[in-house]
């Protein structure tokens, strides 16, 4: 019996508890008071000058593109900034449960006034409305407007190649207002996690290293003085697919170029079969990985080393024609240590040697020039690699943890 009088009274009180909060049916009657007089036309602020703080959750980051110079970017972009006319405090008399705010339906957004921002360095965007407009909005007690919108964004990347591939990217999201001027809008990162990314972010062939804000941005035209947001991508290209695919590859290649040392000269379509293939070899391998890359004027890591490879490729080739000359001129070898520039006795007996069995002398310095000077170039070429990791950061830039 007990039971029976006490539950009724839990329930009456549970009901009064949450008849005092503002429902949802009657925070959307507010509402359409509200924009029964709200003029979209007339921008946020008055007079004043309206702060749009800004704030972005990365959702992928994929299609970076070096030829074309671009990445793509599907983000969560919101925007908050405060309306004072839709400040709706006052007008009820029920309390307003801020901890479990009432969402505002999609098709208010339309009749919004929003900041005319835009992407300063976008290529392509689209807005998601798949299944539905994409789009979440809240209105606060005082005013204070967030808009969150799903964007898809194909944004210009500027990328230096001088390191390529063992270079790091900087790319830049820009954010600027359209037609008002820094006294009429100011626009700036959320203090807290102003740009998050995804946990699960994965990329092909690059590692997100670093995400920068800049703290102070303003840019001057002919028609006055913005305010913008820049956010910077510090991207470090992965080198595993290239260690793999070019430079083992040329490497064996220019090593399998050497094999014509120990084939004698009178076995001529050996010796110039191995050397013209080893030369395509390189030769292709180069086209295919500069096939992905704009058309640069300058000189590039990949290419150092690629050139370096036909160089010697070409030079295997060269002293054959040069090993086949002297032979058939019929110079012995006492001639040759006679013309030598400081062999001394034990190096030319051993050349005599070689030559006595049936190894052209050109060979068998061949044999030992070229390895040396090959590896005398790898020491230099991978010590300048590995000195060079610096990335140069642009001025006045913020790092935000990861």
């Amino acid at each position: 019996m007990l039971i029976l009088f006490v539950f009724p009274s839990i329930c009456g009180d549970a009901a009064s508890e949450k008849g005092k909060y503002l429902s949802e049916t009657e925070f959307n009657g507010v509402l359409r008071s509200m924009f029964a007089d709200y003029d979209k036309s007339i921008r946020a602020g008055g007079d004043r000058q309206l702060l749009v703080t800004l704030n972005m959750f990365v959702f992928g980051l994929s299609a970076i593109n070096e030829a074309k110079m671009d990445y793509e970017l599907n983000v969560f972009f919101r925007q908050t900034w405060t309306d004072s006319r839709l400040a709706y405090r006052k007008l009820t008399n029920k309390t307003i449960n801020e901890l479990e705010p009432i969402n505002v339906q999609t098709e208010y957004f339309s009749k919004l006034w929003t900041p005319d921002l835009l992407f300063g360095n976008e290529k392509e965007a689209r807005r998601h409305k798949v299944l539905t407009e994409n789009v979440f909005l809240t209105i606060s007690p005082d005013g204070e407007i967030m808009v969150s919108q799903r964007l898809t964004l194909v944004l210009h990347c500027d990328m230096a190649f001088e390191y390529f591939p063992f270079d790091s990217q900087i790319c830049t999201i820009g954010l600027e207002s359209m037609a008002h001027r820094h006294h009429q809008l100011a626009v700036g990162w959320r203090e807290n996690d102003p740009i998050q990314i995804n946990e699960k972010l994965a990329l092909a062939s690059f590692q997100l290293k670093d995400i920068l804000i800049q703290e102070e941005c303003n840019v001057t035209y002919t028609t006055g003085l913005f305010s913008c947001a820049q956010g910077y991508f510090v991207l470090e290209r992965d080198v595993g697919y290239y260690v793999t695919h070019c430079f083992v590859p040329s490497f064996l290649t220019v090593l399998i170029s050497w094999f014509g040392f120990w084939i004698k000269l009178e076995i001529a379509p050996a010796r110039v079969t191995l050397g013209v293939a080893t030369f395509f070899t390189i030769s292709q391998m180069t086209q295919t990985f500069n096939a992905g890359l704009p058309k640069l004027s300058y000189i590039k890591s990949i290419d150092v080393w690629m050139i370096t490879c036909k160089i010697f490729v070409f030079a295997t080739i060269l002293e054959y024609c040069i090993a086949q000359t002297v032979m058939r001129r019929g110079d012995d070898v006492g001639q040759v240590t006679r013309m030598s520039i400081g062999l001394r006795n034990g190096v030319t007996d051993w050349v005599t040697k070689k030559s006595e069995q049936g190894v052209h002398w050109l060979d068998t310095i061949a044999q030992i020039f070229f390895p040396c000077a090959f590896g005398i170039f790898n020491i230099i070429y991978w010590s300048c690699i590995y000195s060079q990791n610096e990335i140069l950061y642009p001025d006045g830039v913020k790092s935000i943890e990861i």
